[in-house]
C-alpha cells in the first residue's frame, strides 16, 4: 500500500508541473477581472431605462400611467414634438424606446374600450444587452395594462368582457433601424438575429484554441522529437517554411470551421424546434428593416473570420517557438488564450459601444474582436467598422508573420526558450 501512495505521489508531481500551475493562475486572474468589469457594466444596465413619450392625450390615465412607469425603474420624458422628429432625436441621443399614446386615450378606456399604444424600439447594435432587451418592453406592457386594469376594475363596470380586462391595452411594438422601420415585436427581431450571430463567436473561439494548441504542439513536438533541426536543413527557405506550416493549419481550421457549423446548426435547429415557422410571419418585416444578408455581408463576414484565425495561428507559431516540448504549450499558448477570451466574453455580454472608454480601446486594440463584432456591425450596415477591422487584422497578422520569419531566418530559432526555471527557484 505505502509503495502504491508513494506511486501516486510520483505521478502527481510529473502531472502537477510549473508549466501547468502559472497558466492556471493566469486564467483565474483573467476570469476575475473580466467578472469584476461584467459586473460594473451589469451595475449600469440596473439604472432606469430612458423611456420618452409622445402623449397626445390630456386625460388622468396617461398621466397615471407616466407616473407608473416611472415608479417603476423608467426615466420618462414627454415630448412635444411630431413623430419622426422625435425619433431622430432618439436615435441621436442614444434613446432605446419610444412610447407613443393617441388623443381621446383616457376617453375611450373610460368608456371600457380597448386601445392601442404605439411602442419604438430604437436599435443602434445588437449586442446581447440589446438583444435581451424584449423584458423591459414587455415590462412596459405590464405596467399600463395592470394599471388599466386595476382602474376598470376598481369601477366596478360588469359590461367589461373577459378578454378586454385581461388586456385592456395592445401594445403595437415598432423596430427602428437607422432609417428603416417596421411594425414587429423586438423578441421576434432578436431571436432572427441570434440565429444569425449564434455561430460566430462559438465557432470562432473553439477553432481558435483549437488550432492554436495544434501549430503550438507541433512545433514543440517537432522540437522534442529533434526533427526540427532536420525540417530547418532542407533546401527549402526559412520564409517558405512559415508559409507552409500557416497555410496547412489554416485549411485544417477551416475545415474544423465548416464541421463545427455543421453541427452546432443542427443542434440548434432541434433545440429551437418549430420556432423557424413563427419567424416566417415576419419575413416582410425583416426585410423592411434590412436585416437579412447579402452575398457582400457574408463575404465580409468570411474574410474577418479568416483573418482572426490566421492571426491566431500566427500567433501560435510564434510562441510554439518558444518552447522545446509538449508539456510547456499551455503555459507558452496562455497569453494568446487570454488574447481571445477578453473580447469573447467583453462583446457577448456588454454593450461595447456605450462601455467605459478604457474596455472600448482594451476591445479595439486585440485583433480578435473585430470577428467577434462583424455579424452586430454587418446587421446596421456599419461597412467602415468592418472594413477598418479587416484593415488593422490584416496588419498584425503581416507584422506577426514578419516577426516569425525573422525569427526563423536567425540562429534565435533554436536557442529561443520560454521556460519557468527562474519561477521555479
Amino acid at each position: 500500500m505505502q509503495k502504491f501512495f508513494s506511486l501516486v505521489k510520483k505521478e502527481i508531481k510529473e502531472l502537477v508541473t510549473i508549466q501547468m500551475v502559472v497558466p492556471l493562475i493566469i486564467m483565474v486572474l483573467a476570469f476575475s477581472w473580466l467578472g469584476s468589469i461584467l459586473a460594473t457594466e451589469t451595475e449600469k444596465s440596473q439604472a432606469p431605462l430612458d423611456l420618452w413619450v409622445i402623449n397626445n392625450d390630456s386625460g388622468e390615465l396617461s398621466e397615471n400611467i407616466i407616473v407608473d412607469l416611472e415608479a417603476n425603474n423608467f426615466k420618462v420624458e414627454t415630448k412635444f414634438e411630431d413623430l419622426e422628429t422625435v425619433k431622430s432625436l432618439a436615435l441621436a441621443n442614444d434613446i432605446s424606446m419610444l412610447l407613443v399614446i393617441d388623443a381621446g386615450f383616457s376617453q375611450a378606456l373610460n368608456n371600457y374600450q380597448a386601445q392601442n399604444i404605439e411602442l419604438y424600439s430604437l436599435i443602434s447594435n445588437f449586442s446581447l444587452t440589446t438583444m435581451t432587451a424584449g423584458s423591459k418592453l414587455q415590462a412596459v406592457g405590464n405596467i399600463i395594462n395592470t394599471n388599466i386594469k386595476n382602474y376598470w376594475v376598481n369601477s366596478l363596470n360588469l359590461e367589461i368582457s373577459a378578454s378586454d380586462l385581461e388586456k385592456p391595452v395592445n401594445l403595437e411594438e415598432y423596430v427602428v433601424i437607422g432609417e428603416k422601420e417596421a411594425k414587429v415585436p423586438l423578441m421576434a427581431v432578436s431571436g432572427f438575429i441570434s440565429q444569425q450571430t449564434t455561430f460566430v463567436p462559438v465557432i470562432l473561439f473553439i477553432i481558435i484554441v483549437i488550432a492554436a494548441q495544434m501549430v503550438a504542439t507541433a512545433i514543440a513536438s517537432e522540437k522534442e522529437n529533434k526533427t526540427f533541426e532536420t525540417l530547418l536543413t532542407l533546401p527549402v527557405g526559412r520564409k517558405t517554411i512559415v508559409f507552409a506550416k500557416l497555410l496547412a493549419a489554416g485549411i485544417i481550421s477551416i475545415l474544423f470551421a465548416l464541421f463545427y457549423l455543421i453541427g452546432l446548426s443542427r443542434y440548434m435547429g432541434g433545440l429551437t424546434g418549430g420556432a423557424g415557422a413563427v419567424m416566417d410571419n415576419f419575413a416582410g418585416a425583416f426585410q423592411s428593416l434590412g436585416i437579412s444578408f447579402s452575398f457582400i455581408d457574408y463575404t465580409f463576414l468570411g474574410l474577418s473570420l479568416f483573418l482572426g484565425i490566421m492571426t491566431a495561428l500566427s500567433l501560435a507559431l510564434l510562441l510554439g517557438l518558444m518552447v522545446d516540448n509538449v508539456k510547456a504549450v499551455q503555459a507558452a499558448t496562455t497569453p494568446l488564450m487570454v488574447l481571445v477570451l477578453i473580447p469573447y466574453l467583453l462583446t457577448m455580454f456588454i454593450d461595447i459601444d456605450k462601455a467605459s472608454l478604457f474596455i472600448k480601446y482594451l476591445v479595439y486594440v486585440i485583433p480578435f474582436s473585430y470577428p467577434f463584432l462583424a455579424v452586430q456591425k454587418l446587421v446596421i450596415a456599419d461597412y467602415s467598422f468592418i472594413t477598418f477591422g479587416l484593415i488593422y487584422q490584416l496588419f498584425f497578422f503581416l507584422l506577426v508573420v514578419i516577426l516569425t520569419t525573422k525569427v526563423f531566418s536567425s540562429d534565435k530559432v533554436l536557442s529561443w526558450r520560454f521556460n519557468f526555471k527562474g519561477l521555479k527557484k
